[in-house]
């Protein structure tokens, strides 16, 4: 599954990733740790962008997981486990939102879309960018 990665710290700068132009695809928690998964707009200058087909892809889009370590204060999350849907016939996963907002400072992260607004305190993260097109 992860074997053709990109790992950041969030403490490195995610330059060349639009996070308003990226989609919520699910998520899983367990006790302590969140994993965001989702559908990232990568920029053309990203060591991870390539060329697409402008005339059928908006952009260059690469499946990312958030991973949170020590997630504490969680808000947002109704149930602890969505995973991803794939949709067979447009051979991509389907979108549960469009991210609007995310902000990471200081063990802290606010992630808003158009109907939820997630919040929580973590000790550490990575952003895992895979070169699969699909998560499973």
């Amino acid at each position: 599954m992860l074997n053709s990665k990109l790992t950041y710290k969030m403490e490195d700068k995610l330059e060349g990733l639009d996070f308003t132009e990226s989609y919520l695809l699910g998520w899983k928690k367990t006790s302590n740790t969140l994993l965001l998964y989702l559908d990232i707009f990568i920029e053309e200058g990203h060591e991870k962008f390539e060329k697409f087909e402008k005339k059928s892809r908006f952009g260059c889009y690469k499946l990312g997981i958030f991973e949170f370590d020590k997630v504490q204060s969680l808000q947002g999350l109704e149930v602890h486990e969505l995973q991803p849907t794939w949709d067979q016939k447009l051979k991509e996963y389907k979108d549960i939102e469009e991210i609007n907002f995310l902000e990471l400072s200081n063990g802290y992260v606010i992630f808003e879309t158009d109907n939820k607004k997630i919040a929580f305190d973590y000790s550490s993260s990575n952003l895992i960018i895979l070169d699969s097109s699909r998560f499973f």
